[in-house]
């Protein structure tokens, strides 16, 4: 074998540990990412340690997981409008319009369960309108 063979093993072996080394850190930082990613997607912690502290947020008719996300945001409810919006979309979170008392100690599963319900304000309201309804009806049946 000459000189000019050899270089030329050496140098296409020493190309190969470099692409697999990259490849090697390209894996590695792609996992670490996936997994922080993961932690916090499933995280149970709020953004503030208990008791937290309370904060109002009214929640328009129609409003989508997009929009919800950065709402409790700029409240400062959660901390990335992205993950949120995964844990939203893995939770089936369907929000209800209404006004809302939620705590920055909740975690993304206590605030989606809380705003895919209706409202408590909303639902003493709506019981108390069914109620007169059936007295009125039944006033007219009496009458009747």
């Amino acid at each position: 074998m000459n000189l000019k063979n050899i270089s030329s093993i050496i140098l296409n072996i020493s190309l190969k540990v470099v692409i697999y080394m990259v490849l090697i850190g390209v894996l590695y930082f792609c996992g670490n990412r996936a997994y922080e990613f993961g932690r916090e997607v499933f995280s149970e912690a709020g953004v503030e340690a208990p008791p937290g502290r309370e904060v109002t947020v009214t929640l328009p008719e129609g409003v989508s997981n997009k929009q919800l996300a950065q709402i409790l945001k700029k409240d400062g409810l959660i901390d990335n409008i992205y993950i949120f919006y995964v844990q939203a979309y893995l939770y089936e979170c369907k929000p209800v319009a209404g006004e809302y008392v939620l705590n920055t100690s909740y975690n993304a599963e206590k605030l989606i369960e809380t705003i895919s319900s209706v409202p408590k304000k909303e639902e003493k309201e709506t019981k108390k309108n069914k109620k007169k309804e059936k007295e009125t009806k039944a006033k007219k049946t009496k009458k009747e």
